[in-house]
């Protein structure tokens, strides 16, 4: 696993310019930061809600 976080920071540029050229704008690094930690705090709601959901049925 240390190889694939050490290869994400290597190409960091490479991240930025595939990112924009799909979104058809540019992006920074940053920004697609950003859209990450927005998609796990709204996947770590879910999972919460569904195990608070799981928690009441078994009641």
């Amino acid at each position: 696993m240390n190889g694939k976080v050490e290869s994400m920071k290597v190409n960091k540029e490479e991240l930025v310019k595939r990112a924009s050229a799909i979104l058809g704008r540019d992006v920074t690094h940053e920004s697609i930061m950003k859209t990450v930690e927005s998609l796990v705090e709204m996947l770590e709601k879910e999972k919460a809600a569904a195990d608070e959901r799981q928690f009441a049925a078994i009641k």
